[in-house]
């Protein structure tokens, strides 16, 4: 069972994180595209000297071309790539969506108290269509069934999930940060789908902190998708906690199993401290530095190495890259950094 629902924990984290990889793979293509045009008449104006059969037509549609994707690419990025965050918005809160269902479905396919619940008791299934099905699906079935009849697939932002995990005892308090912003992204994903990304009342109204007016094209930003992220990232840690409380451990322990204590070393000893700690410049569109750091360790001369953590930076082994987890399943920061993959070094 516990594995099961590990599973189902991770097969979300990963999920999210794929989609983020292919939003950033797709800013680097676009940043490449929009500087490519130098090199591409260079090399147009190499082979108009070089080649003997050299076509000057065929030569000028293709630099044509190459200005006109650079500007295109340009545009966005001018625009801060806002379809691409809103394509990742939009698959990463219907991933949620299915991560809900997946938990739900997991404890009540393997934990039968689950099912003692009186709210499944009123859930009505046709009998034909509940015998066709595998177990696992009738599982399904009556947990899209109890959506419906609650209308939970009304509900906005983290409320819909809320009513999915009540019966099986994983509702709880949400931090008041983490459900303004589920709900938000929520609406925002709604516009997205249904109303081609244009601002609806429903929107405006319901998100006045917004100060978007109706009609108007909705701009997921860089700064927006990262926030919203957070909050599922987030939410996604306070169900750890609920699920290992589900399983008997005290609110504490789940505090401890998820965030362990940062300031202690492996031996005990308190580490270094927050103020010890260098801190993550602003990359802008940049995403690579140095490090201009050496201390020595103790009587030795080596220099201290480091690798991303949770958003700051804190010493470790490698020496030569490491990769920041854009979706930390137990992050240790509550406001991490833009999200991108960096690359370090030493001197």
């Amino acid at each position: 069972m516990k594995s099961l629902v590990s599973a189902t924990f991770h097969r979300f984290h990963d999920h999210v994180h794929e989609i983020d990889r292919v939003l950033r793979l797709c800013i680097d293509g676009l940043m490449s595209v929009a500087s490519s045009v130098p090199l591409v008449e260079a090399l147009a104006n190499l082979d108009k000297f070089e080649k003997d059969d050299f076509d000057s037509d065929a030569s000028a549609r293709h630099v044509d071309s190459a200005r006109r994707r650079a500007e295109f690419a340009q545009h966005e990025i001018d625009r801060g790539f806002p379809i691409l965050h809103a394509h990742a918005l939009v698959a990463i809160w219907g991933g949620l969506e299915a991560f809900v269902e997946d938990l739900v479905t997991v404890w009540l396919s393997n934990d039968a108290s689950a099912l003692q619940s009186d709210a499944w008791a009123s859930v009505k299934i046709p009998f034909a269509e509940f015998q066709s099905l595998e177990p696992e699906e009738r599982v399904r079935a009556l947990v899209r069934e109890y959506a419906r009849q609650t209308k939970a697939d009304l509900k906005s932002g983290a409320s819909r999930f809320e009513v999915l995990l009540g019966p099986i005892g994983l509702s709880g308090a949400i931090d008041e940060d983490v459900r303004k912003t589920l709900f938000e992204m929520s609406q925002v994903r709604n516009v997205l789908v249904h109303r081609a990304g244009l601002v609806d009342r429903r929107l405006a109204e319901g998100c006045p902190w917004l100060g978007l007016t109706v009609g108007e094209p909705l701009l997921v930003s860089r700064a927006k998708y990262d926030e919203y992220l957070q909050a599922v990232s987030r939410y996604l840690v306070e169900l750890v906690k609920r699920n290992l409380i589900r399983e008997g451990r005290s609110r504490e322990e789940a505090e401890r199993m998820v965030r362990p204590d940062e300031s202690q070393s492996e031996d005990g000893e308190s580490g270094e401290s927050e103020a010890d700690r260098p801190t993550l410049p602003d990359t802008g569109a940049d995403v690579s530095w140095a490090f201009e750091k050496v201390e020595a360790d103790g009587a030795g001369d080596s220099p201290t190495t480091y690798e991303l953590e949770g958003g700051a930076v804190s010493r470790a082994a490698p020496k030569s890259c490491t990769a920041f987890d854009p979706f930390p399943l137990c992050p240790v920061s509550s406001a991490p950094p833009s999200f991108r993959t960096v690359k370090w070094s030493i001197t």
